[in-house]
């Protein structure tokens, strides 16, 4: 196997910048410890002349645990890998045909990533967050239209360069609901 760190950050291959690794034998799966604390909480208000108000959010803390975005590997990693995230939002009822909606969430898979730029070893951040915002409209029960507007962002993309950028990749969703 031959792996290239581009150690002047010119985005070129330079022949001292490749490496040659020896093959190695498989070894075994391993397992290895994982953990979460986390909490909830939502308070739901009445509003006058609008509707119903609902606050909500989350937060966890963990360590070897993500299974869907960026699994955890402490194994290859060699060392542990400590997560954190939480999220908040509310939607407010503005009669009983329409709802509007914010929710932002921030998720850390890997609190002590570290990248390489030229010869040092400095943090890197893996965060992704998103801030959504949402309408709603139809006729209850029968019928609803949900617009949603997800600006996302998270840090693993690369410039022509090299260099570590956060990438962009909004999303606007129309959803569509009946119920017979």
């Amino acid at each position: 196997m031959i792996v290239w760190h581009d150690t002047n950050l010119d985005g070129q291959v330079d022949p001292t910048e490749l490496t040659a690794l020896p093959g190695r034998p498989a070894v075994p799966s391993q397992t290895f410890t994982r953990y979460a604390l986390g909490g909830d909480l939502q308070v739901a208000l009445d509003v006058p002349r609008l509707g119903a108000l609902l606050l909500y959010g989350e937060v966890v803390w963990a360590t070897n645990l993500d299974r869907g975005l960026l699994p955890a590997d402490p194994v290859g990693a060699g060392r542990d890998l400590r997560e954190f995230g939480w999220y908040a939002g509310f939607t407010q009822e503005l009669t009983r045909y329409a709802l509007v909606g914010v929710r932002y969430d921030r998720y850390d898979p890997d609190s002590d990533a570290r990248d390489q730029e030229g010869a040092n070893l400095v943090p890197k951040d893996l965060t992704f967050s998103t801030l959504a915002v949402a309408v709603a409209g139809g006729w209850p029960p029968y019928v609803r239209f949900t617009l949603e507007y997800d600006h996302n962002t998270n840090a693993l993309g690369r410039t022509p360069s090299g260099m570590v950028t956060t990438l962009g990749a909004d999303v606007i969703t129309l959803r569509g609901q009946v119920r017979y």
